[in-house]
């Protein structure tokens, strides 16, 4: 799968409603209008859409200060995708 291709799939599966939400929580303009879910899978499986991946998620800012228990994953998106790509290897 291309990057266009990617980009065109997130864009399909964006709605205004979530783009809305999103961009109160800080999201920048050029966000697709998906849950953050969808954000992480693309940074994970998509090497050439990571850093953006992670840039949309540190700026959304979502579960930054999640507490998590030690030895958990906290769900923000930059520390998931990291450690998520890591795991695979």
């Amino acid at each position: 799968m291309t990057v266009k291709e990617i980009l065109a799939q997130l864009k399909s599966l964006g709605d205004d409603a979530r783009r809305k939400h999103n961009t109160r929580a800080g999201a920048p303009d050029n966000q697709f209008g998906v849950k953050l879910g969808d954000i992480r899978a693309i940074g994970i499986q998509h090497a050439a859409l990571r850093k953006r991946a992670i840039a949309i998620g540190e700026k959304i800012g979502l579960y930054r200060d999640w507490p998590v228990s030690k030895g958990c994953t906290p769900p923000y998106v930059p520390v998931w995708v990291e450690f998520m790509v890591k795991r695979k290897g």
